[in-house]
């Protein structure tokens, strides 16, 4: 009876070398297999980031380009702009570039036209870059 006691104990020594080996050459293909996910998590992490700022900053101009209008009519605040894809500088707005700023209306079915004319109101889309986001908004005489 002690024998196999002996026997039982004996025979309980662990892993063996090539379980170690296999186990730690799979652990290792997973470990290279996830590197790309991490490095591309980490990536567009960072990239959210920034498209985040830059639709915060985005949206400050637009909320400067609403106070300054405040203190303009469209007509002037056109004129003051100048004309799209230049890199322009106005005062309190900062640097920003202006992607299109035109005359609208709105036809029978509610879709806003453009028109060369002068109407109330004013659709102006500025970026921070000259072909990146950009945002737009349309500013009226009231």
């Amino acid at each position: 009876m002690m024998s196999r006691i002996a026997k039982r104990k004996g025979s309980r020594r662990g892993f063996t070398l090539l379980e170690l080996t296999i186990s730690l050459v799979v652990g290792a293909l997973f470990m290279i297999g996830m590197l790309p996910l991490v490095r591309m998590a980490a990536t567009r992490g960072t990239d959210m980031q920034l498209q985040v700022r830059d639709v915060i900053e985005l949206q400050s101009l637009v909320e400067r380009l609403s106070a300054w209008n405040a203190q303009n009519d469209v007509v002037a605040m056109k004129a003051a702009l100048g004309g799209p894809g230049a890199k322009t500088g106005i005062g309190q707005l900062g640097d920003f570039y202006l992607h299109s700023a035109d005359y609208i209306y709105f036809d029978g079915s509610d879709t806003a036209q453009t028109t060369n004319g002068v109407t109330a109101l004013l659709n102006v889309r500025v970026g921070l870059s000259p072909t990146g986001p950009s945002l737009s908004k349309v500013f009226g005489n009231l």
